[in-house]
């Protein structure tokens, strides 16, 4: 099965969830495969939250900043930018800018 089919519609009803194991994380499912766990979602962290760890993940993740942004050892993100990451790139940690985060995050299995 494949992401449900949508035309252009309202998010606003779609929930805001705590992120599992990420306090100060929300996320906002859009779409999802029921067989292959892909998704497509709009993640939101509260203003200065500290993400201690480095990430690995085991899946492919594109992420595009919408507002805010995050600020690493050496570099910040913010609105406007685009990361792709294959399973196993390694990120982080970094600490969430005053202004929080919105980025439109899209998980492939």
């Amino acid at each position: 099965m494949a992401k449900k089919q949508f035309e252009f519609h309202d998010t606003d009803n779609i929930p805001w969830e705590p992120v599992k194991g990420r306090p100060g994380a929300y996320q906002r499912i859009l779409n999802k495969d029921l067989e292959t766990s892909s998704i497509t979602k709009l993640v939101k962290y509260d203003p200065n939250v500290k993400i201690n760890e480095v990430l690995r993940h085991d899946f492919y993740e594109e992420v595009y900043i919408i507002s805010g942004g995050q600020k690493f050892h050496n570099f910040t993100i913010g609105a406007g930018d685009y990361a792709y990451r294959h399973p196993g790139m390694v990120h982080g940690p970094c600490v969430v800018l005053p202004e929080g985060c919105l980025m439109l995050v899209h998980v492939t299995y």
